[in-house]
């Protein structure tokens, strides 16, 4: 029974604890409004942080929409050969019957070839208050890019885009700040480093000195100390995905190649399959990115925190993001008359810049 309420979802525990008479009506209300406020809350940080970066990064956005163009074609002429062969089908049912028959035949055939041409970006035309202006060619081409069906299998195989929402949350944690309860004693070993003034004029060569980003050798000392149960410890995540001693001399940077380590594969596989279209922004990730990535500690990026009480909607949250930010990059080219370096960042339930009010997108359509 206790496994069993440790793999409830978050509807079925809110059922079991109202049988039980462990939550009331009101109480049942306010979980669900609070989880659906803190998900909306952190979706959009996601993705106007996204956007922002993009807008600061202009080259790093046109890799971005190169991606998404690449899969829009190969959808299209997926979507065009199963048109051809339903075409086909069909004409070759259309020549079986008689002449008076055909012809209804092909009344009925000409209103199957209709296809959908809803717009899929919907209100995406509308951010920030433009409106397109597209000419009839250019809606024309934009719609058959767009009016074919993205699926969770073409997002997971979108490297630079998991790159480019990785990195985002890095930089621009959408939740800056973390709160745990400590559940039972334990013993945490502590890592203590002497300050690195960056200009030493002699390097420590004690067995226990440590190499920094900035090159300096600066001595280090182990402690273990004992956590008691019920106490509250505060992680700052913020600050520990910049720390340079984990992401080396880039860490202020908006710098993508972090999470390179899964491109290779797809460009690999990219080269074999025909038809694709050959990357005209190959990633230059170096080889300390790739290095680093590899014997980075795994919880130096906990974006949506991590093990048992990891965020139980990220998955939703990411896929989420994907298909927006796919939408807008697509039509749209972003730029901003703000630096990375000027954002005035404070620390909330999300992350918020106090001088919001002067940051400012330029949004223009693509092409």
């Amino acid at each position: 029974q206790q496994q069993q309420q440790q793999h409830r979802i978050f509807i079925d525990q809110i059922f079991y604890l109202a049988q039980t008479g462990k939550l009331t009506l009101q109480d049942i209300m306010n979980e669900s409004q609070s989880m659906v406020v803190v998900s909306f809350e952190t979706v959009s940080s996601c993705i106007i942080n996204a956007l922002l970066c993009l807008a600061i990064n202009h080259e790093c956005q046109m890799k971005l929409r190169h991606e998404i163009k690449q899969v829009q074609l190969l959808l299209s002429k997926d979507k065009a050969s199963n048109n051809k062969k339903h075409n086909n089908d069909t004409s070759t049912r259309a020549t079986t019957t008689t002449a008076s028959s055909s012809k209804t035949c092909a009344n009925t055939i000409d209103g199957d070839l209709d296809f959908d041409t809803t717009d899929c970006e919907g209100d995406v035309n509308n951010v920030g208050g433009y409106n397109d202006s597209h000419d009839g060619a250019d809606e024309n081409e934009s719609a058959n890019d767009c009016n074919v069906k993205v699926t969770i299998e073409h997002l997971l195989n979108m490297p630079y885009l998991d790159m480019i929402i990785n990195e985002s949350l890095r930089l621009l944690t959408t939740v800056p700040m973390n709160l745990r309860n400590v559940s039972a004693d334990f013993q945490l070993n502590v890592i203590q480093r002497d300050k690195c003034t960056c200009c030493c004029t002699t390097n420590s060569n004690s067995n226990n000195s440590k190499n920094t980003s900035c090159g300096c050798r600066c001595s280090s000392s182990r402690r273990s100390v004992v956590v008691p149960k019920d106490t509250m410890i505060a992680l700052d995540i913020f600050n520990m995905q910049r720390n340079e001693m984990y992401w080396g001399e880039n860490a202020l940077k908006f710098y993508p190649e972090y999470f390179a380590k899964k491109l290779h594969k797809h460009q690999q596989q990219q080269q074999q399959n025909e038809g694709k279209v050959e990357d005209e922004y190959p990633i230059s990730s170096t080889k300390s990115a790739t290095a680093s990535a590899s014997s980075r500690h795994p919880y130096a990026f906990i974006p949506f925190s991590k093990g048992l009480r990891t965020c139980i909607g990220y998955r939703y949250s990411i896929y989420l993001s994907k298909i927006v930010l796919i939408n807008l990059i697509s039509s749209f080219e972003f730029s901003t008359n703000i630096q990375l370096q000027d954002l005035q960042c404070y620390e909330g339930v999300s992350l918020k810049f106090r001088n919001a009010e002067k940051i400012y997108f330029q949004i223009h359509p693509v092409g």
